[in-house]
């Protein structure tokens, strides 16, 4: 009788759970969109200025993501003669909060000013081939930025610059673009990611990415030719302003799958104790 009732209660909680992973199975798992503030963004120039640079002078210059081709230290080191260099921007996420698989993602940035005398520019983000190396880099600049840094072409953080520009968008992979004009200037824009984009960030689920952009319609002599002219002095206060990435995330079924399996291993594990412990009391 015993063995009966032990084998009946087993398989009616075997058939609960497997009801309920069928249940798991056929529901569409729901969308957790989370809208993750840019913890740090600049830019980096071909010789090794950046905005971190800038802001030993000009404080508001801090964060300024501009990016294309225009006017800044020849060598890196502040106070250089100035000659037209390219730069390239960046963006710094945390995407701990977020979880594989990103299904949908889109990058909202604050236009600033357009600098050109072309009719527009294109902005295109590309893949950074060496994260960790571009993680570093920026966090290097983050922190080491001051009144007596930038001040030589072998300071550090100017051959910092220059190793993060290498990095920034080096890779084959375009992420997403927009073609900005004065009509967008003073505005938010949104720059969506394609299906290869959200497998690549994906990858970097739950820890820092770094976002590269240039502008390949940029071309010498002309300067400037720069999207993103005086943008982002108040970033690390949380303004408005600050560059967002906008991630929609679907919690994948297998995970429920796999809790509820332990459950069951839990629960087919207790049974056994229990009916020890009563056949003992008798």
């Amino acid at each position: 009788m015993q063995v009966a009732t032990a084998c009946r209660n087993a398989f009616v909680q075997g058939a609960v759970v497997l009801a309920v992973l069928a249940s798991v199975a056929a529901t569409p798992a729901a969308a957790a969109e989370l809208a993750l503030p840019a913890t740090d963004a600049g830019f980096v120039t071909e010789a090794g200025g950046s905005a971190k640079g800038d802001g030993t002078v000009v404080s508001a210059a801090t964060y300024n993501y501009s990016a294309g081709f225009e006017l800044h230290y020849g060598t890196g080191a502040l106070f250089a003669p100035l000659a037209p260099m390219f730069r390239k921007n960046y963006f710094v996420f945390d995407l701990s909060p977020a979880a594989a698989p990103i299904v949908a993602a889109k990058l909202v940035l604050w236009t600033g000013t357009l600098e050109t005398a072309d009719a527009f520019e294109l902005y295109v983000l590309k893949e950074t081939t060496d994260m960790p190396a571009a993680v570093g880099l920026a966090a290097a600049l983050a922190a080491g930025a001051g009144p007596a840094d930038f001040d030589s072409p072998s300071d550090p953080l100017v051959m910092a610059a220059a190793a993060l520009y290498a990095v920034l968008g080096d890779g084959t992979l375009t992420l997403g673009g927009i073609v900005l004009t004065p009509a967008a200037d003073d505005s938010f824009v949104e720059i969506t990611l394609g299906p290869a984009a959200l497998a690549y960030l994906s990858a970097f689920a739950g820890g820092p990415v770094v976002l590269g952009g240039l502008v390949p319609s940029a071309e010498p002599p002309a300067f400037p030719q720069q999207p993103f002219g005086f943008t982002g002095p108040d970033l690390p206060g949380g303004d408005p302003k600050t560059p967002l990435l906008v991630v929609t995330t679907i919690p994948e079924p297998a995970t429920v799958a796999l809790w509820l399996c332990g459950l069951l291993a839990l629960a087919g594990r207790a049974g056994p104790r229990r009916r020890a412990a009563a056949a003992g009391r008798r």
